[in-house]
């Protein structure tokens, strides 16, 4: 903002060709306009490491879309009311694990952990140790290849993303094929994640379209 301008400048990040709107007011325009006089969209690196072809027809419009649908309905008082007894306890256990028997700790790795966990939870119903440990280590990788230089040869830290993020979509392949398969049985009471949500709100879409969704 120095160097260019303090309302609207053009750069390039990440192999893009930005605008990039500066200030409150700007921001709040853009964000309220979205959809209407703007359509959002990923990077191409970001596009790229979490596998969104376009032959599957994956757009912003209409994810957009499906947020406005569900996430309203999901994130509704009446709901929240029910999660937080949960992420209460998860704090609790979080603080007493990680931080209470050290005299020091690093913040920053410590709340990140922490977010994937509730995230890991309130999207799919993942509370093992384990696997929401293995889901850090591939968004920790896809994170650091998003921010680097889009060079697709082996060795690379984008490379390592791109190849990450198939693994990423193994993995929610599967929990959404074992929670249809859940849902479809009538196993137990249904679980109160956002995948049974947009399972149910959207009639059991392909595996492969809610996959993309999920993981946007």
């Amino acid at each position: 903002m120095s160097n260019y301008s303090t309302d609207l400048f053009q750069t390039s990040l990440f192999g893009e060709n930005l605008l990039v709107f500066c200030g409150a007011s700007r921001n709040k325009l853009m964000f309220s306009s979205a959809n209407k006089h703007v359509t959002p969209r990923w990077p191409r690196s970001i596009s790229a490491a979490l596998n969104f072809p376009s032959d599957r027809g994956f757009r912003q419009d209409d994810l957009a879309k499906l947020r406005a649908l569900m996430i309203p309905e999901f994130l509704k008082p009446e709901a929240l009311q029910r999660f937080l007894p949960i992420i209460d306890s998860m704090v609790k256990e979080h603080l007493e694990i990680a931080w209470s028997p050290y005299n020091e700790v690093k913040v920053l790795p410590l709340t990140k952990e922490y977010t994937i966990a509730v995230t890991c939870w309130v999207l799919v119903n993942i509370k093992d140790l384990e696997h929401i440990n293995r889901f850090a280590n591939l968004f920790g990788l896809l994170t650091k290849g998003v921010l680097s230089a889009l060079i697709k040869l082996q060795g690379t830290t984008f490379s390592r993303a791109v190849r990450e993020g198939k693994f990423l979509h193994e993995e929610f392949l599967a929990i959404i094929r074992e929670r249809k398969m859940e849902l479809l049985e009538k196993k137990g009471p249904t679980k109160e994640d956002l995948l049974s949500h947009m399972l149910l709100m959207t009639n059991h879409e392909n595996d492969k379209g809610m996959n993309d969704k999920l993981i946007a």
